[in-house]
Parts: structure tokens; C-alpha cells; sequence
């Protein structure tokens, strides 16, 4: 079981993995005021890092969704969508074996990174342990959460990550049957 664990740019830059580690950056868009330019560099030597970028959007109504996809492209914002999702899901999958944990901070670590650790977290029981408690999760980003619980359940129906994923005993059984 590995751990996992959020944070801000800030309180990321001044981390120092005491074992093989895995981060995952999260950046604002170049023309928002938390684009990668914004972040202090980390200092860490990362076993395996991914940079992804999409601002901390978040709709409203999901039938809405892709007008605001459309606005926010014009506008130069990235909204987090499942290709998103998908990329985190299958780097996690890919790297899980060669680390004990993971790393996951965007600039203020209360919106997007908590959204994301918690959606790994919870899509791959018996993978992670959280390190933070549910009382700082109360303003993570609801979109972003929602996209990585739907994508991360597809992914496993689809059988797309293979190291990640714990067997429970029932899921065992029936595969001998």
C-alpha cells in the first residue's frame, strides 16, 4: 500500500522524498495567476514526475459543461476533463511499482491537488492511504473530484490499470471459478 498526500506549491518546493517518490504537478494555464511560471521549483529528487495543467474551474451544472469548455478555451483556460483524468490514472498505473508514494500539490493545495489524491485514493481502495484527514477536504474541487472518480471507474472496468489495482478476495475467488 502506498501513501499519497497533497499540498501547495509552496509547502511542495520545501519537500524532501525519504524514499522513492512520485509527484504529480498540477498548474494553472500560462494566463492565469497560477500558471507554471508561478511556482517555486521543487527541490526533491522525484523518482517520476507528470505536469498537468488545467485551472480550478469548476461548473456548475454539468449540462453546461461544454459551452464553458468553449468559453474557458477562448478565454485561454483549461478546465479539467477526462483525458485529464485518464493521464493521471494511467501515470499512477505506470510508476506504482518503482515508488512508496506519491505527491500530489497544486499553487494553494486546498482545490485541485486534494480533489485528485482523493479520487486515486478512492477509485483504487486498498491502493492508497491518504495522509490527510476528510475535515481538509471540505473545499476540494467538486469537478475535478467527480471526473476522477468516473474516469478512474472506467478505466477499471476496462481493465486499463493493471499494477494499481488491488484484488479483493471475492474478486479472486471468481476469477479461479
Amino acid at each position: 500500500m502506498k501513501t499519497i498526500n497533497f499540498c501547495g506549491a509552496n509547502a511542495a518546493s520545501r519537500y524532501i522524498p525519504r524514499s522513492p517518490t512520485a509527484v504529480i504537478r498540477i498548474f494553472g494555464s500560462p494566463l492565469s495567476k497560477y500558471g507554471a511560471d508561478k511556482y517555486p521549483a521543487l527541490k526533491g529528487d522525484y523518482a517520476h514526475k507528470l505536469e498537468c495543467i488545467f485551472d480550478d474551474l469548476e461548473p456548475e451544472y454539468s449540462a453546461y459543461l461544454e459551452k464553458l469548455e468553449k468559453e474557458c478555451m477562448q478565454k485561454g483556460y483549461t478546465l479539467f476533463n477526462e483525458a485529464h483524468a485518464q493521464e493521471i490514472f494511467l501515470f499512477v498505473d505506470r510508476v506504482y511499482n518503482d515508488v512508496d508514494s506519491f505527491l500530489v500539490h497544486c499553487y494553494g493545495g486546498v482545490s485541485r491537488s486534494p480533489a485528485v489524491a482523493t479520487g486515486l485514493a478512492e477509485v483504487l481502495p486498498g491502493s492508497f492511504i491518504l495522509e490527510k484527514g476528510p475535515e481538509l477536504l471540505r473545499w476540494m474541487n467538486r469537478h475535478v473530484y467527480q471526473v476522477m472518480i468516473s474516469t478512474g471507474k472506467k478505466l477499471k472496468l476496462e481493465k486499463l490499470l493493471k499494477n494499481c489495482v488491488k484484488q479483493t478476495e471475492y474478486e479472486k475467488l471468481l476469477e479461479k471459478m
